[in-house]
């Protein structure tokens, strides 16, 4: 049975395994919700780093209650891969980033049944320091109970 803990931590999971698998990825920095202190501060060397977040958006019944009184339950969600690499170094090394996330969900399932959909890159632009582009996922999971 997928709950929302269980499809957070299939994603993460997918999401971490491809990050760490090898260049361009590894070794870089990866702020998670519940992180702390990894963002790179004023003054130290700019190194790239990524922000991984999981939200969900929305949920209803998706079927009927069966002889049991079990229903299907839909959970949707949007899950964001920001990532930033140092300004005016040119944008190849964000677009390889960038290939490692797309690549580990575009056209994938989770072993537990969440669905990746309408994957999609964004370029934000200059943010300070960092040059930001944004990777969005969408998901989807239905729970049983």
């Amino acid at each position: 049975m997928t709950s929302i803990t269980t499809a957070r931590d299939d994603i993460l999971t997918l999401f971490s395994t491809a990050w760490n698998a090898g260049p361009p990825s590894q070794g870089i920095a990866v702020l998670y919700d519940d992180s702390i202190g990894i963002k790179p501060k004023s003054g130290q060397p700019l190194l790239p780093w990524v922000r991984a977040v999981v939200r969900h958006l929305s949920g209803g019944q998706a079927s009927l209650s069966n002889f049991n009184g079990v229903s299907r339950y839909r959970r949707s969600g949007i899950f964001t891969v920001q990532v930033f690499t140092p300004y005016g170094g040119g944008l190849s090394l964000s677009d390889s980033l960038v290939s490692v996330i797309v690549n580990a969900f575009e056209g994938k399932a989770s072993t537990n049944g969440v669905w990746f959909r309408q994957i999609r890159v964004n370029e934000i632009g200059q943010e300070g320091v960092w040059y930001q582009t944004n990777v969005l996922i969408n998901f989807e999971y239905d729970e049983v109970k």
